[in-house]
């Protein structure tokens, strides 16, 4: 069996360091459990610290054992040939890091004619504005040990190298970071324009009173043109909504079962596609009431115009917000 542990490393433009000096005590691979706590092992450090603090005794035992046999001897002299301390040159080809690219498990034991799976990840990290684009490099080096003392070493026969002293097993890592961005296509130049009246809200029959709401409803599409999938939530408040969304080219994501009540749901497009989105825009009762209140009392984007013959205009100026995943804001 081969044990492999798995060191990441990036690679930074403005990096001028040309070695490492690396000091270790005892196993620099100690063997670790599911919590990547270390664990005892038959190549641990264990019989080291007992050879300091009893080699006075186990000397004097040495030399005045002559009739023990060959093979207790080799016992004897194995753990003072343990390093205690290691200490490492090598050149310097990358920073250690956790991010943004990541393998889990961080330790895998290989089995003898087998083979297992691990899982490397990129986690992007919010991109400046002023940056369009960003490219990230790292690599990932899979150290090999033999934990079997025989596969080690085999006495007066053969030591097989492992851990730092042979080349490790080397991965590659590239990534492209740029800003998550959807293409909003509309009819027209200005935006979704609605020009509602207060007759609206009468209907055909007046007998059947007035209307608590009338509704005004306009298109627009939203295409991916990124090579990655998009997930994100649209934003809109009274006096306009969001009345449907295209459910062929929208998928709720795993998250949707956690979001709260009233929340809209989280959306995702993938590349190259295109999603048709109905905006309307709601004239109420309630808003009729908004021409009488003063300009302190008015909410954001709501202004009453006065016109020279007295008449009067409600306008409602509102963006349509997309909220990515990563806490960006899309206007």
């Amino acid at each position: 069996d081969i044990r492999l542990d798995w060191e990441i490393y990036n690679q930074e433009e403005d990096d001028k360091k040309l070695v490492d000096l690396l000091m270790f005590f005892g196993d620099p691979f100690p063997p670790k459990d599911m919590d990547e706590n270390e664990t005892a092992s038959t190549g641990s450090n264990s019989e080291s610290e007992i050879v300091l603090k009893t080699q006075g005794c186990t000397c004097s035992k040495e030399f005045r054992s002559n009739t023990k046999s060959k093979e207790k001897e080799i016992v004897t002299q194995e753990p003072t040939t343990q390093k205690i301390v290691s200490v490492l040159i090598r050149p310097h080809e990358g920073v250690p890091a956790d991010n943004p690219f990541s393998i889990t498990p961080r330790q895998i034991v290989i089995p003898g004619g087998g083979s297992i799976s691990v899982c490397i990840s990129f986690t992007p990290r919010v991109l400046p504005e002023a940056s369009p684009e960003v490219q990230c490099e790292g690599f990932v080096l899979g150290f090999m040990n033999l934990d079997d003392k025989l596969a080690r070493t085999v006495p007066n026969k053969v030591h097989r190298r492992h851990g730092y002293e042979v080349p490790p097993l080397r991965i590659d890592l590239q990534a492209f970071l740029s800003h998550a961005l959807l293409k909003v296509d509309m009819d027209h130049d200005r935006g979704m324009v609605f020009y509602s009246v207060a007759s609206d809200l009468i209907p055909d029959q007046p007998l059947l009173g007035v209307l608590t709401d009338s509704v005004m409803t306009q298109s627009l599409k939203l295409i991916n043109c990124t090579k990655v999938p998009l997930y994100f939530r649209l934003r809109l408040s009274t006096p306009f909504s969001l009345s449907s969304t295209d459910p062929k080219k929208s998928t709720k994501t795993s998250h949707s079962k956690k979001e709260e009540k009233g929340q809209q749901p989280q959306l995702v497009l993938y590349p190259q596609q295109n999603m048709l989105v109905k905006v309307s825009f709601h004239t109420t009762l309630e808003l009729l009431t908004y021409q009488h209140l003063p300009d302190t009392q008015l909410l954001p984007g709501f202004q009453v115009l006065q016109f020279e013959n007295g008449e009067r205009k409600l306008k409602f100026n509102q963006n349509l917000v997309i909220e990515h995943s990563n806490c960006t804001t899309q206007v």
